[in-house]
């Protein structure tokens, strides 16, 4: 309990101080899945820099979170809504795109859950969604792709998708209805598609770095916050500026997991929502 408050507190405190500094024309908000350390995720290393590449004036929040088996969500959703709200407050020009992976897909869920009303300042200013391994994947749904933009894995239902389940019908449908909305599941992931044959949770679940995955995600990414998105293959050079959290040009590559990550993320299917 006294661990769970202290880290509130810090997600607050750096949340606000982070909310009051310079304006941007847009922020991108990454949510990382179980188990990776604080940070951007492994899922859109590439897309993140395609988009400040092709769209200058961007930044990137990385929510912080613990990103625990036990299902932390709640506390990424909070920081996220947290930060959108606050930094309106100071900026109310200022776009959002939010991306989630796994776990960080469940925190996007329910931070949309805070923010339906279409009137609304914060609705307005998120621009695009996009979640990969989504363990909500809702079964047909008209913006579900798999790993090469076609529609493979667009029928089949997440691993905890429940629709008789207020908690569990996944992001709100008014981000599927408007076009804000874009959720990837790889043909071999059995978080987002348990029942594809041959679904498997390693390596399946940690596809999404490839090259196919981030040029889909910097092209809808980009046309979504307003860009050109003609050469979305390329990766040059970012020109967003740093947060406090992640540089705008990360260095790590897009097809590469670490052992480490690999390792622990074994045997962990029930965990890793």
């Amino acid at each position: 309990m006294k661990l769970t408050a202290t880290f509130l507190a810090l997600t607050t405190l750096l949340t606000i101080s982070i909310a009051q500094t310079t304006c941007h024309k847009y922020v991108i908000i990454s949510i990382r899945g179980t188990y990776e350390p604080q940070g951007r995720s492994i899922a859109f290393t590439t897309m993140i820099n395609q988009t400040f590449a092709a769209i200058p004036g961007g930044v990137e929040y990385d929510a912080v979170y613990p990103a625990a088996a036990n299902q932390t969500a709640y506390f990424g959703a909070d920081d996220v809504t947290r930060y959108i709200n606050n930094g309106l407050q100071n900026c109310p020009q200022q776009q959002y795109a939010i991306l989630g992976y796994s776990q960080g897909a469940s925190a996007t869920m329910l931070t949309l859950n805070n923010i339906t009303d279409p009137s609304s300042t914060a609705y307005k200013a998120i621009k695009a969604v996009l979640v990969v391994g989504n363990p909500y994947h809702i079964p047909g749904a008209s913006v579900n792709v798999d790993e090469n933009g076609g529609d493979a894995t667009k029928n089949f239902p997440g691993v905890v998708y429940n629709a008789s389940n207020a908690s569990s019908r996944g992001i709100p449908q008014i981000y599927y209805d408007d076009g804000k909305l874009v959720d990837i599941c790889h043909t071999e992931d059995s978080i987002c598609a348990p029942a594809y044959p041959n679904a498997s949770f390693v390596p399946g679940h940690i596809q999404y770095g490839k090259q196919n995955v981030q040029d889909m995600g910097a092209k809808f990414l980009i046309e979504r916050l307003g860009g050109n998105s003609t050469n979305p293959s390329t990766t040059p050079t970012a020109t967003g500026s740093p947060t406090s959290s992640q540089p705008a040009q990360y260095t790590g590559g897009a097809n590469m997991v670490p052992m480490s990550f690999i390792a622990a993320l074994s045997g962990m299917f029930a965990l890793f929502l």
